[in-house]
């Protein structure tokens, strides 16, 4: 016997729905609620990353003292490295967890008008533009993610700096293991949990919450 659904999406009419629950009232089956729209998106807090980087310039910043990286047999093809980091974070905080999930990020065309960076490099791309980082590069992208702090401080109201000079700033050291899955990745080793996992260690700014 075939099942009968009654399936009302988030942007039903009210009439549709309100014939769907007659039906359901009357016996015709189980009802299903999804919430799988196109105009739908589940990111959509990476709007509070776009506005960081509108205000703060974070791409901006990341380009201009790291540059711009070429993907290998690209036939000179550039893109920013601000777009790369940040269209990888991007991913990350939306709940990736590999390379692969930057390219979920791109299929969700909704969330794309309130990303940072709207339509980051496929996943193949930025997995070879990472290892255009050399050592150099990712010093350079040290620099520049430091020089974010002098940002934010610019983006602070008046009196908001002068609280937080007047303070002697405490400096957090909270170190974070970070599980991967390759085992030639540089720095990593089992943790006491016998996780493969490295050790990132931000220092935090604790009275003004900058890493």
């Amino acid at each position: 016997m075939r099942e009968n659904r009654c399936v009302i999406s988030r942007f039903a009419a009210q009439e549709e729905v309100t014939l769907q629950v007659k039906k359901l009232h009357a016996g015709v089956g189980r009802i299903e609620f999804r919430c799988d729209d196109a105009n739908i998106t589940a990111s959509v807090g990476l709007v509070t990353v776009a506005e960081l980087d509108r205000v703060v310039g974070i791409r901006s910043r990341i380009d201009a003292v790291v540059g711009r990286l070429a993907r290998p047999g690209a036939r000179g093809r550039l893109y920013g490295a601000g777009d790369v980091v940040l269209g990888f974070a991007e991913s990350q905080l939306a709940g990736g967890d590999f390379m692969v999930d930057v390219d979920s990020l791109r299929a969700d065309s909704a969330g794309a008008q309130l990303r940072a960076v709207r339509m980051p490099p496929a996943s193949t791309t930025i997995a070879a533009l990472a290892r255009r980082f050399g050592a150099k590069g990712i010093v350079r992208l040290a620099v520049a993610i430091g020089g974010l702090v002098t940002g934010f401080w610019e983006v602070l109201p008046g009196p908001e700096q002068a609280r937080l000079a007047r303070v002697r700033p405490t400096l957090d050291v909270d170190p974070t293991e970070v599980e991967t899955y390759g085992k030639r990745k540089e720095g990593f080793a089992c943790n006491y949990q016998g996780q493969w996992a490295g050790r990132p260690c931000p220092v935090v700014w604790a009275e003004a919450g900058m890493a």
